[in-house]
This record gives structure tokens, sequence and C-alpha cells, in this order.
């Protein structure tokens, strides 16, 4: 994808959907010092249906988060032709790698945010 004002390749697009501001916030942040072009959703069906719409490149989502969890989300997602090519990254203080996996994740990144882990963890999915 080219950036028509830049004839540069466009960012990828990561959402984040996770119900916590200060998460949201902070890891959109990071994600842009990175590079990313970053979206937020505040809760799983606001997700679902936004990635339907404009599939980002990755989301990053925690598994607690209101209306629908994470977990099944990432299964809903996976499910969809329209988005089962979305990398996704569950993000948790909930020890779940294996439900992450089971569920269709890419990757696990555990809690507490730590910058390094996060562009590491988003840079890796992106390059699948």
């Amino acid at each position: 994808m080219i950036d028509a004002d830049t004839s540069q390749p466009a960012a990828p697009v990561v959402m984040i959907a996770d119900s916590d501001p200060y998460i949201r916030e902070l890891a959109g942040y990071f994600l842009s010092e990175a590079g990313y072009k970053v979206e937020y959703a505040l809760d799983g069906y606001e997700a679902l249906d936004r990635s339907r719409l404009k599939p980002p490149a990755v989301l990053l989502v925690d598994i607690i988060i209101p209306r629908l969890d994470g977990l099944a989300l990432c299964r809903l997602l996976k499910s969809d032709p329209v988005t089962q090519n979305i990398r996704i990254v569950v993000f948790s203080v909930l020890p779940s790698l294996k439900r992450a996996e089971t569920a269709g994740a890419d990757a696990f990144l555990s809690k507490p945010l730590e910058k390094s882990r996060l562009i590491e963890a988003v840079s890796k999915v992106v390059n699948k």
C-alpha cells in the first residue's frame, strides 16, 4: 500500500482494544513512535465491527474487555474470511498463552506494558 501524499509505503495500522485508557494511550504512543498508524476500540464489539469494515494489519487486544472478551473476539475474527488475515496479539495480565493460541492469536504478550516487548511482538506479527 502506498501513501498518496508521500509516495512511501503506508504505515501498518494497529488497532488497540483495551478498556483501560492509560494502557490504550501508552501503547498507542509507543506504536506511533515506532511508525505504526494507531486506531482504538473501547470494547470487543467495536473492535469486531471496525475490523470487518476496514481490517487493521494488527489487533492488539486485552482478554478482559467489555461486551465481547478478547478471546471470543479472536475466534470470531479468525473464523471470518474477511478478517482471518488480521494478525492478533493478545495482551493480558492473565497467564493465558495456551488459551490465546487456541483462540487463534498470532502472539501473546503479558502485561505490564513494556515498550520494547510491545514493539517486538507487533513487528514480528506484521512481518509474518
